[in-house]
């Protein structure tokens, strides 16, 4: 038979380590989805203090808000070459997106929830981060 001390030393001990891991799994969430598209690598975050390191791999960072500021996540985003191919079609789970695009010239079409679209053309160089800021009324 258990002594009851050690016991109750097992409880508290194993009610620590779910709780660590809840805490921990609840971190890497807030830091983002990364995913792998049609052969396009994609990241996409929010705003929060762990998502704001600097995704240096991406060659192409979006930033989706409203005019007045606010950030706007669940945005349709396709992306299409020079030749007009669609060749990223994602949903963002938050206000920025990282794309990995190898260098050329492309389209970004994003539209928000409510189906008011944007668009702008970048190119992308052979080394360094663009950004896209895309907004909407």
């Amino acid at each position: 038979m258990l002594c009851p001390k050690y016991h109750f030393s097992r409880v508290v001990i194993l009610t620590a380590l779910l709780s660590l891991a809840v805490c921990l799994t609840a971190s890497f969430a807030v830091a983002g989805v990364a995913t792998l598209s049609a052969g396009v690598a994609t990241l996409s975050a929010g705003v929060g203090k762990e998502d704001r390191i600097v995704q240096t791999k991406y060659s192409l960072k979006l930033v989706f808000a409203r005019a007045v500021g606010e950030y706007l996540s669940g945005v349709k985003v396709r992306i299409l070459d020079i030749h007009g191919t669609t060749i990223l079609t994602k949903t963002s789970e938050g206000p920025w997106l990282w794309v990995r695009l190898p260098p050329g010239k492309y389209q970004v079409i994003a539209a928000r929830g409510d189906g008011l679209a944007t668009a702008a053309k970048i190119e992308i160089g052979e080394s360094g981060q663009n950004h896209l800021y895309l907004t909407w009324p």
